[in-house]
């Protein structure tokens, strides 16, 4: 019999991140413990393979390769893509920790020269409002550096460290997931270094990934795609009946009116160079407002859908928009479960114009609808490390709500 509960065994409150979980940071982050915790609980004998459909900075992939299963995952978004790369990829320490004292002997010449320094500026979008010149002497010549590394993998960790180093060295508030410019006031006095971030940062995840490969399963396989569950999943790539287990926190909501993942790579996304940086969060699921209503033949949903178009006919489309490519990616998901599979989606329930959307209880019955059963939903409290206290929900700078602060973890077996 399924059932719902609270747990406060589930909270991490104050989780500590091991091995790469934060070489990086990244919204809305998926717990390490919840998935750790969930493979204790349903991972069996003679699993192979899970499955990822919302990579994200890759926690769920950390976790099944420490406990040995092959792991696929994808994401549109190519930054969380190269983090997770990086997080679960082999690189021997000692070539790493040569390239980093080459960079530290070879970059500090340059930073001793810096104000006689004439650089030639990137392609990036408005770069003299969201960078001091100081610190575009800095990146451009980091950034040069980093294009002559032959090694892919050291280069992938390299470029991993200037995304962090960009966002921390950019005149943006470092506590919003959206690109919001610090006081006019404070800019005057703003000084970071990039040379020395860049350093911290290095040897951070240098550390980091020593861990991690003390503990990770060499003969597990990862494979990180880009292909869109909300349109398919290449059969060459996984063929129906396939997975054993599917654990993932999928969007909350569109992208541009919650948690804006494209907002929040676009720094490290324009400087690497990485095309359609600017339509990223367009991209993602419920990113493109359809023209025509709909609605899903579940009472819960729609009567929250009819009381919304009620308030607001454009925002009801974009609502109605995100939970139309919700459920084709859930049927596209549960095509590829192998009879007696698991899935645990960690989800979020939103309110807009006050009405509270219960996508725990739409997850279920998604999936209920592809043959599945509800094995358990499990509520956690949400700490507020991994989300801010308030969100702009129209998109609109200064028109904020309270974020919701629970979380569901929600279990089903296909039949």
């Amino acid at each position: 019999m399924s059932k719902k509960y609270e747990d406060i065994e589930w909270d991490f409150l104050n989780n500590r991140y091991k091995y790469t979980h934060d070489i990086h940071k990244y919204p809305a982050k998926l717990v390490p413990g919840i998935v750790e915790k969930l493979l204790e609980r349903y991972q069996t004998k003679g699993m192979d393979t899970l499955f990822e459909p919302y990579v994200g900075s890759g926690t769920t992939l950390i976790e099944a390769n420490i406990k040995g299963l092959n792991c696929i995952g994808t994401d549109l978004n190519p930054l969380a893509r190269k983090i997770s790369k990086v997080k679960t990829t082999y690189i021997n320490i000692q070539e790493l920790t040569k390239k980093i004292e080459k960079f530290d002997h070879e970059l500090i010449k340059v930073e001793l020269n810096i104000n006689n320094l004439i650089v030639e500026y990137p392609k990036v979008t408005n770069i003299k409002y969201w960078f001091k010149k100081r610190n575009i002497k800095q990146l451009v010549p980091i950034k040069e550096w980093i294009d002559k590394i032959q090694n892919q993998d050291i280069k992938d960790l390299f470029e991993i460290a200037f995304s962090e180093t960009l966002r921390e060295v950019s005149m943006t508030r470092n506590n919003e997931f959206k690109r919001y410019r610090i006081p006019k006031e404070d800019i005057e006095h703003y000084r970071k270094e990039a040379f020395f971030l860049m350093l911290g940062n290095l040897t951070q995840m240098r550390d980091k990934l020593e861990e991690y490969l003390k503990v990770s399963n060499k003969d597990s396989k990862i494979n990180i795609y880009n292909f869109d569950t909300v349109q398919n999943i290449p059969e060459d790539i996984l063929k129906e009946n396939s997975v054993d287990i599917v654990i993932t926190s999928p969007p909350y909501g569109d992208s541009q009116s919650t948690v804006a993942y494209g907002q929040f790579s676009r720094f490290a996304n324009d400087w690497l160079g990485h095309e359609n940086s600017e339509k990223i969060d367009a991209m993602l699921m419920g990113g493109k407002r359809k023209k025509e209503e709909v609605y899903f033949d579940f009472p819960l949903l729609d009567d929250s859908l009819y009381k919304i178009k009620e308030q607001d006919s454009k925002r009801v489309r974009e609502v109605m928009s995100f939970y139309s490519d919700y459920q084709k990616s859930i049927s596209n998901v549960a095509k590829v479960i192998k009879p007696g599979g698991i899935v645990a989606y960690v989800v979020g329930n939103r309110t807009i114009k006050g009405q509270l959307l219960k996508t725990d209880e739409v997850t279920k019955h998604f999936f209920e609808k592809n043959g599945f059963e509800h094995l358990e939903t499990i509520i956690r409290n949400i700490s507020r490390k991994r989300l801010p206290g308030k969100v702009a929900p129209t998109g609109k700078k200064g028109n904020k709500v309270k974020t919701m602060h629970k979380e569901y973890i929600v279990v089903m077996k296909k039949i």
